[in-house]
């Protein structure tokens, strides 16, 4: 008689590509861990944004400038959040292609990222009413943007803006997205809930600018969804922040 066969362990299901049907039916064990994922997530690149935005808010007096001693808070703060996201991922051992970390192709890159930006600054004002929309927007950003005197380094400033919309990118569709995707199987819970988070921690910002930044979520996560690419948001992130300071500027 021959010895049976021995139990195998069937490896853990692999993340699937951004614009790929989610797995169903996952393991116990699995599902924990993503909510454990998102938990971390939230934690780390929501709530203290949130926390903070809802301070501002709610205070009263002069806005905070960003000086470089702001602008340094921001990098450490950007810094923290891609050091955690990064090693949680690297930890998944599903690779960096299944959080849209693919290969850069500046070409492709740069020309998606500037499409997109386009497409979110019209679709922002648009829906919000251009006219009306351009006044509140100009009226926010004289809230939180900095004067001419306080701008602090131009080298810094720009410095900031890449890896800030790094940190953003890759917490709300890189990570975010792709672990509500594959807990959910649903495309469009994995879009909308990073867009509205996106939103909520800008609520100092007039309500006409919340809804043009949550526009501006739901833009970027359709185009993660179809390219699965991380980088054109990237850019496209970074050209919309800077056209917004020229545009107070």
């Amino acid at each position: 008689m021959s010895d049976p066969m021995p139990s195998v362990t069937p490896p853990p299901l692999p993340e699937p590509a951004p614009g790929a049907a989610a797995p169903t039916g996952l393991p116990r064990s699995e599902r924990l861990r993503l909510v454990a994922e998102i938990g971390v997530m939230i934690a780390v690149g929501v709530l203290p944004d949130l926390a903070g935005a809802l301070y501002a808010h709610q205070a009263v007096g002069a806005p905070t400038l960003l000086s470089t001693g702001h602008l340094v808070r921001i990098v450490l703060r950007s810094t923290s959040v891609c050091a955690v996201l990064l090693y949680i991922m690297w930890r998944t051992g599903e690779g960096a292609n299944a959080f849209g970390l693919v290969k850069p192709r500046i070409g492709l890159d740069l020309g998606i990222g500037v499409g997109v930006a386009v497409v979110a600054l019209v679709a922002s004002f648009v829906v919000t009413g251009v006219a009306h929309s351009f006044r509140e927007v100009w009226r926010s950003a004289s809230q939180v943007m900095p004067s001419r005197a306080g701008l602090g380094p131009v080298g810094l400033l720009l410095s900031v803006r890449v890896l800030n919309s790094f940190a953003e990118e890759l917490a709300l569709w890189g990570f975010l997205s792709t672990r509500i995707r594959r807990l959910s199987g649903s495309a469009a819970l994995a879009v909308l809930a990073p867009a509205l988070l996106f939103a909520s921690y800008h609520v100092y910002q007039s309500s006409t600018a919340v809804v043009a930044i949550l526009v501006t979520g739901l833009i970027h996560g359709t185009c993660f969804r179809i390219t699965g690419r991380l980088w054109p948001l990237v850019v496209a992130h970074t050209l919309e922040n800077l056209f917004a300071m020229v545009q107070y500027l």
